[in-house]
């Protein structure tokens, strides 16, 4: 009786062992099973990362090809310090623009060549640091101003004072600055590779032109002097010609056809 009590413990414990042996091998199979997966989820999960980045990648690339920006958003400069150096043109309306905000991250868009600021009446100053920072755009062909600043014919002469390399010239600005109410005289002789100049509102009094201006919107509602009509005289690619008078000064309109017209200029330009 005790052998058979015996042989029945030994049965049981080695059940008991073989039991553990499977539990131990289940769970080694188990976790086998799962570093496998885990192996073979690895690669698909690292694609799918790289497929992420890469998107991320093309996404950020497109916009880094930008090449036109127009925006009336606030905040023009924190705007400035994230546009691409692709852009080459660029438009900002600085009605909600202060002049205490700093533009001197405009410098940075070194291929902008065509640049249009615009301000709709709020009759504040350009930004700070803006006028410096155009005088940086190496490339700039085109500049348009267009609203009411204070104090911008002073502005403007700092500026024109510079050889910068405009073909086109467009300004449309009221100078509310008391301190400028009688327009500023001001030579654009020195750029040499400008051909079109637009001034309209109380631009700044031009006193001499570039001889190679081919087209030429000017008013001459400030223009009281014969030397003003005569400045034109020497502009021989002259081409198109727009004058813009007061009713009482159109006199100065009808003194144009008496003046010899410039070797090679369009029939009928004056």
């Amino acid at each position: 009786m005790e052998q058979e009590a015996c042989l029945q413990g030994l049965e049981a414990g080695s059940a008991a062992v073989q039991g553990l042996q499977h539990s131990c091998c289940g769970q080694a199979d188990a976790g086998a099973a799962g570093a496998a997966a885990a192996a073979a989820a690895g690669p698909a999960s690292s694609v799918t990362n790289s497929r992420q980045q890469q998107q991320q990648q093309q996404q950020q690339q497109q916009w880094w090809r930008v090449a036109s920006c127009s925006s009336d958003l606030p905040g023009a400069s924190a705007l400035l310090a994230v546009l691409p150096g692709s852009l080459t043109s660029l438009h900002l309306n600085l009605y909600r623009s202060g002049e205490s905000e700093d533009f001197g991250q405009l410098a940075r868009l070194t291929g902008v060549q065509q640049l249009h600021l615009e301000d709709g009446c709020s009759q504040g100053r350009l930004p700070r640091g803006c006028i410096a920072a155009i005088g940086q755009l190496s490339q700039l062909t085109s500049l348009r101003v267009t609203g009411a600043f204070a104090g911008f014919q002073q502005q403007l002469q700092q500026l024109l004072a510079q050889p910068l390399p405009l073909h086109q010239l467009c300004l449309d600005v009221v100078d509310y600055d008391e301190r400028f109410q009688t327009a500023a005289l001001l030579s654009l002789a020195h750029l040499t590779q400008l051909t079109e100049l637009s001034c309209k509102g109380r631009s700044p009094r031009v006193t001499a032109l570039p001889l190679q201006l081919q087209t030429l919107y000017h008013s001459l509602r400030d223009v009281r002097k014969r030397i003003d009509v005569e400045m034109l005289l020497p502009l021989q690619q002259l081409q198109h010609l727009t004058v813009c008078v007061e009713f009482a000064e159109q006199r100065r309109v009808l003194e144009l056809p008496q003046l010899p017209s410039p070797a090679g200029a369009a029939p009928g330009l004056f």
